[in-house]
């Protein structure tokens, strides 16, 4: 009849894993920027990771859109607890109000420019 194209199919030990990867950036960022996630929804009940891993030490946090909008200086930094960037992280948490939800990523402000891969998942 005609060729039909097989569809790649995903590891057997990870049946789910590719369903479960709601980002996985990796951003070029100088000390002292920023990256915002576009919104994602989150629901109540299963547990999420938030992972990190980079060439600089870097902060990343997870908030609510409505305290996001109250965080979020009209100019300035995005506020991060002093001394709690790291080079890497694996962050698991839940959520117990579903909503929508954001990622801020920032560089520290004395870091040179560097490469960080970030990602969210449902585990």
């Amino acid at each position: 009849m005609g060729f039909r194209a097989q569809m790649p199919q995903p590891p057997t030990a990870y049946p789910d894993r590719w369903r479960n990867v709601l980002f996985d950036h990796t951003l070029d960022l100088a000390g002292g920027q920023e990256w915002h996630s576009p919104a994602v929804y989150l629901y109540q009940g299963p547990q999420y990771e938030l992972s990190r891993v980079g060439t600089v030490k870097s902060y990343a946090r997870v908030v609510s859109e409505a305290e996001y909008a109250s965080l979020r200086p009209p100019s300035g930094p995005f506020p991060f607890v002093f001394g709690s960037d790291r080079f890497s992280n694996n962050y698991p948490f839940t959520v117990n109000i579903p909503g929508s939800f954001r990622v801020v990523l920032r560089v520290g402000v004395f870091n040179p420019p560097g490469r960080i891969r970030i990602a969210l998942t449902r585990i």
